[in-house]
């Protein structure tokens, strides 16, 4: 982790012990005997070839656990989780609350799942001490999506025109601002024009468009490895909401989420496995005053929590229907599965929700011909989820695990944190 000369009131360093400060000399570490550098895990956190029964003879690879030896996990997501979490886990995953089958198999509609959804939301509220004013939604796509959501839902309809903030603080806050510029007008707040983001000016010093709709900001940056703790919400002109990516922080010390419009996290962080993006929402922002004409089901905070992965709306929204009103067929197929041979060499996009057939709810299998994976037919205004060029060249083809398991883990994990 990189040092800095000088660090203001509202900046804490993401690391704090011994160690970390001693590594904060270096601008690299040496971890089981290779260079690592600040914004990346260690490589063998990040996919080893070698088992860790190999492995874990290597210095600084694993430690011992309730007799138990595990992985060092350094990566910024999914985190490691408590053991004792994924015993339980382990324990109740094929008989889930002793509804006779796994909470894999669950329907995301059906009264047990939604039983422990309802656990899931007040274990977290408890933790938080989450206001009734504000609600709490457990949607997929990670933070990425809210990158997009947020400015689908507040730039439109009585806020068409207005401009969004945007307070730059490194890699994710880049991202985030990359989104927004899609649909519509953004300010950059204190942008370092080094791209470090070794410190954040004092909040009186802010420029911004003090007649936005709305001001976003990043808590925590795993990239830059800035932390702003206590922000200073004195700088933001009062009725503007706030809204916040807390994806790495959240849960870690105690925040006022009266304060916030929009406060989210991805659940790989801190509470669950990667799946959902916990987003708590105050409840008068809840309306479609201010949304935007164009608006996929996906991004839409009336939603309560949806498992589907890339749905027919998105793909609709952003793509060839738009463009080929005699273009290729699109053949939703998830009620018939793999039951029936299917020539798919027919099809421009075949598609169908996991759910059906092939695994539990959370992704969508999706077929497409390659020559249709293109920017030739793209609308401007792409959200990164709905990017088929972005998954083409992405190293992964998925952006996140079954949600249901994530909403059941990151209910107990929250029970755990409260008994401590």
């Amino acid at each position: 982790f990189f040092s800095a000369a000088s660090v203001s009131s509202i900046v804490r360093p993401m690391l704090s012990s011994p160690l970390a400060r001693a590594s904060s000399r270096r601008g690299c570490a040496m971890v089981a005997g290779g260079k690592v550098h600040s914004a990346n895990a260690p490589s063998h956190v990040a996919g080893s070839t070698l088992p860790f029964s190999e492995l874990k003879k290597k210095p600084m690879t694993h430690t011992k656990h309730l007799g138990r030896d595990r992985a060092i996990n350094l990566a910024a997501g999914a985190a490691a989780l408590p053991l004792e979490v994924l015993e339980r886990a382990a324990r109740e995953f094929v008989d889930t609350d002793g509804t006779g089958m796994s909470v894999a198999e669950m329907g995301y509609r059906t009264k047990p799942f939604h039983a422990i959804m309802e656990r899931a939301e007040n274990g977290f509220r408890q933790l938080l001490d989450v206001p009734d004013t504000h609600e709490v939604h457990f949607f997929n796509g990670g933070a990425t999506l809210q990158f997009s959501a947020i400015p689908l839902n507040l730039l439109g309809g009585a806020n068409e025109g207005k401009t969004a903030n945007y307070l730059m603080s490194g890699h994710w806050s880049e991202k985030a601002r990359k989104m927004a510029r899609m649909f519509g007008k953004v300010t950059e707040v204190a942008v370092d024009p080094k791209g470090l983001y070794f410190e954040i000016p004092e909040g009186k010093t802010w420029e911004m468009d003090r007649d936005g709709a709305y001001f976003h900001y990043t808590s925590a940056d795993t990239r830059q490895g800035l932390e702003i703790r206590d922000f200073d919400f004195s700088a933001v002109p009062e009725g503007m909401p706030v809204c916040c990516d807390a994806s790495a922080n959240l849960g870690s010390h105690p925040v006022d989420v009266s304060k916030y419009g929009v406060l989210y996290a991805a659940s790989h962080k801190n509470f669950s496995t990667s799946g959902i993006c916990y987003t708590i929402i105050r409840r008068d922002l809840i309306s479609d005053r201010t949304q935007m004409k164009a608006m996929p089901t996906m991004g839409r905070v009336e939603v309560r929590c949806l498992v589907c992965g890339l749905a027919q709306e998105l793909l609709h929204l952003g793509h060839l229907l738009h463009h080929h009103p005699q273009g290729p067929h699109f053949g939703p197929h998830s009620d018939e599965g793999h039951a029936d041979h299917v020539d798919v060499s027919k099809y421009g996009v075949l598609y169908a929700a996991s759910h059906k057939n092939f695994s539990t709810s959370g992704i969508c299998y999706t077929i497409i011909r390659r020559d249709l994976i293109s920017d030739r037919t793209q609308m401007k205004a792409m959200p990164t989820m709905c990017n088929w060029l972005t998954f083409q060249n992405a190293p992964n083809k998925i952006y996140n695990v079954p949600v249901l398991q994530s909403v059941w883990l990151g209910a107990l994990n929250t029970e755990w944190m409260i008994e401590r």
